[in-house]
């Protein structure tokens, strides 16, 4: 965030979610940032209208992680049309669909050129809105529930 925010002023970063393991590493590099510090808000855990709110009015989500679920964040942004960036380690690659920027989430310059490009590359984020938005469209209940089912026969045998 630090390499993408000291090139665009209107750049924040919002931390929602509880805290977690690594989070005295996060507090600590809070305190190393700078000026930029003004503009990173840790908001700790959020209501799901909050949650809503946020992604609904971020330029784009950065869901870069090591450990992380199934990835629905992801799937939730891309619904809205924000551009996403992803660790390109993750299993969330695959619900990503393609339509996300990938970046080393050990490198913090990669994430920086990552972010740089879901935010400030106009012609990146209208692809990333498209295909985030195809993408997203794969998961529907009505697909959850066909392919549900569908495991269900195969281990009944039915």
């Amino acid at each position: 965030f630090v390499d993408a925010a000291q090139n665009d002023a209107d750049i924040a970063l919002v931390l929602a979610g509880a805290e977690g393991d690594g989070s005295s590493d996060v507090v600590q590099a809070l305190d190393e940032v700078g000026q930029v510090r003004s503009r990173i808000y840790r908001l700790g855990p959020v209501t799901e209208a909050k949650r809503n709110a946020l992604v609904t009015f971020a330029r784009a989500l950065c869901y870069v992680s090591h450990h992380e679920g199934e990835g629905l964040p992801v799937l939730e942004a891309q619904g809205l049309g924000i551009p996403v960036v992803i660790g390109d380690d993750s299993a969330v690659a695959e619900t990503s669909g393609g339509a996300a920027i990938s970046c080393d989430p050990a490198d913090v310059s990669s994430i920086g050129g990552a972010l740089r490009t879901a935010v400030n590359d106009e012609a990146k984020r209208a692809e990333l809105k498209a295909s985030g938005r195809q993408n997203a469209a794969r998961f529907t209940p009505e697909r959850f529930l066909d392919d549900m089912t569908d495991i269900y026969r195969q281990a009944t045998n039915r």
